[in-house]
């Protein structure tokens, strides 16, 4: 079972009242592509999925990837009890510290061959209503790695600031069992 994380309201409320907010997983397709087409999972899951752009690009392809994100509404399920992929993007460092273990936990539970994620290291733009910054875990993305790896077993590979995805200090983490 999922555990409702914190700040779930206010997340919801931005999303709300922000048309872009919850938009940018469309930028990283040509890398997400590289890696189904290296790993060849046969379900795929887009945790923290805001607006859904990823999706959407990624259908066009012939892709079908279930969505979820407790923010939105008609959203807030888990499709399946298993995915052999999860990708999040931009979604890790809006947890705060002590809920990355969680997620991690939640990840593993979905049983997954591979991972995709794309972690910003750096102060969001946005705040959230209450006046917070969005990101409420702003770490090295070397910190990022170790967290990830002791939290699933899983191995890993960082791609530190790729020029191609035009994002400053935004980096990817792909993960492997």
């Amino acid at each position: 079972m999922m555990v409702k994380y914190k700040d779930i309201e206010l997340y919801k409320k931005l999303h709300a009242h922000s048309f872009h907010y919850g938009g940018t997983g469309s930028r990283y397709v040509k890398r997400i592509v590289a890696h189904i087409e290296q790993y060849k999972p046969e379900s795929i899951l887009d945790f923290g999925c805001g607006k859904g752009k990823l999706a959407a690009e990624l259908s066009k392809l012939g892709l079908m990837v279930d969505e979820y994100d407790p923010a939105i509404e008609g959203k807030e399920q888990i499709q399946q009890k298993h995915y052999d992929m999860i990708i999040t993007t931009d979604v890790l460092e809006h947890l705060y510290e002590d809920e990355i273990q969680t997620i991690c936990n939640d990840f593993l539970l979905l049983s997954p061959i591979t991972m995709f994620h794309v972690i910003c290291t750096r102060p969001a733009d946005n705040l959230l209503p209450d006046g917070s910054n969005a990101h409420k875990t702003v770490e090295p993305i070397e910190w990022w790695d170790d967290k990830l790896k002791s939290y699933t077993g899983f191995k890993t590979e960082v791609i530190k600031n790729p020029k191609d995805v035009n994002q400053s200090q935004t980096s990817i983490i792909t993960m492997n069992k």
